[in-house]
């Protein structure tokens, strides 16, 4: 009956999926891919001419930013738009609208297996403080944590209204946290961000002579302590919009269960 009765979010959820993947992650990608193509392959390339070697690595990166750029963009968009394919389907051939909220969880799934594989193997999780790659020169210090906040989290703010149910909302919720804050971050050694020496790393860029108050053994701990908790704000950021997914879940699970129960009651009242 939730499927039944919620067409119009159902709908609606996939559209604003595919609108978010499309204008967000396409446009970064598709950007950064200029930036790639006509910046730094144009400049080497014309480094490169008559050196067959050179040429050829050229052509070589050329390629894997295409694929790395639009790969994982790609296969969203395409779990996304087969999704509604799939409901339109469903609903129009009178099936179990059951199956609606089950394609819909295994798309949210396929989301997640997209965001980890994007980020275990395109994205630089390890990148020292003075590297200019992966999300570093965007979010500073955060790096990837900042960047799943930004491009990859917001699609999973559509549980906030898309009519799953509630076991089903904290396992698609779970998991994605699993795989994109502990899994892969675990296996990358993404966490070394946030090491000691690290931020001793990034903080000596703005001081090359190393003689600010943060250098200073009797502040030097503290700095770095500081550093660290600001550096994971992003993190604890989408801890509590897991947290607070799964609560209004619960809650919206409970009214609906209490308004269906009262409205089987009040059925059977009438038919006597």
């Amino acid at each position: 009956e939730l499927a039944a009765v919620s067409k119009s979010r159902v709908y609606c959820g996939y559209v604003l999926a595919l609108l978010f993947v499309i204008v967000v992650q396409f446009g970064h990608n598709v950007s950064n891919l200029f930036i790639i193509i006509e910046v730094l392959l144009d400049f080497y390339g014309k480094e490169a001419e008559g050196d067959p070697a050179a040429e050829k690595a050229v052509n070589e990166l050329r390629t894997e930013a295409y694929l790395s750029n639009l790969l994982y963009p790609f296969l969203a968009l395409f779990f996304w738009g087969c999704g509604l394919a799939g409901t339109l389907a469903i609903y129009r051939r009178n099936c179990r609208p059951q199956w609606v909220l089950v394609l819909l969880e295994a798309v949210f799934l396929l989301q997640i297996v997209v965001m980890g594989c994007d980020l275990g193997l395109n994205q630089t999780l390890t990148s020292s403080a003075d590297q200019i790659e992966g999300w570093q020169p965007i979010f500073g210090v955060s790096g990837w944590v900042a960047a799943i906040a930004f491009y990859q989290l917001p699609i999973f703010l559509l549980l906030f209204f898309v009519p799953l149910p509630f076991l089903q909302t904290s396992f698609i919720t779970v998991m994605g946290i699993l795989v994109n804050l502990v899994i892969v971050p675990l296996v990358g050694n993404g966490w070394v961000i946030f090491s000691y020496e690290r931020i001793k790393e990034t903080l000596s860029l703005f001081d090359e002579d190393r003689e600010g108050p943060c250098f200073d053994p009797e502040y030097q701990d503290l700095c770095i302590q500081l550093c660290q908790w600001n550096a994971s704000l992003p993190a604890l950021s989408i801890l509590f919009i897991g947290l607070m997914i799964i609560i209004a879940s619960f809650s919206s699970s409970v009214t609906s269960r209490r308004n269906y129960t009262t409205k089987r009651l009040v059925r059977v009242l009438t038919m006597q």
